[in-house]
């Protein structure tokens, strides 16, 4: 009697088939669902990056109103006044054009401008750098700090412990003898 359920046997070709077959189907459901998290995260990174881009060219914006106050303080027609009038001008641009492109445009164009003008763009760097920090810290205004002033008392149920009584005392000066009293 020929046993037919062996591995070479008919019964055998379809499961291997079918387990083939599974595997396949099992694929090709990963790499959809992977291609469909991808996806997911591009759109939120972009949404993101678009967010990030308008409240870049916010900023931009509004260091070049900055800039073309400091303009119209300084002496007229002292270099200052150029210099500060022809910078927040070249900001305004830039942020009139950060608002109007793709958030990939915005980036690409970026880095032509800092290739082209390296220290334009260093200094606007720093510009932003600076208000940046100007943001930062007006926002952690509104939180507690995180070490209290030292004329603020903690109340006693919230005390430091005092230091472990195992702590050694200080040991006594020893006289050499070579000096005199």
């Amino acid at each position: 009697m020929v046993d037919t359920n062996t591995h070479g046997g008919p019964q055998g070709r379809t499961s291997r088939d079918e387990a083939r077959t599974e595997a396949h189907d099992l694929k090709e459901e990963a790499r959809a669902a992977g291609q469909d998290a991808y996806q997911r995260a591009s759109q939120e990174a972009q949404a993101q990056g678009e967010a990030a881009k308008g409240r870049a060219a916010d900023e931009v914006g509004d260091i070049s109103s900055a800039l073309r106050r400091a303009a119209e303080e300084s002496r007229e027609g002292s270099a200052q006044q150029q210099a500060f009038g022809r910078v927040a001008e070249s900001l305004a641009e830039f942020s009139d054009e950060m608002r109007n492109k793709s958030f990939s445009e915005a980036a690409h164009d970026l880095d032509g401008f800092a290739r082209r003008n390296p220290l334009a763009f260093l200094g606007g760097a720093a510009l932003l750098g600076f208000a940046a920090t100007r943001f930062a810290r007006a926002s952690s205004r509104d939180e507690p700090a995180a070490y209290p002033h030292p004329d603020e008392r903690l109340p006693a149920d919230r005390a430091p412990a005092s230091p472990a009584a195992t702590a050694t005392p200080a040991a006594p000066a020893v006289n050499s003898g070579s000096e005199s009293y």
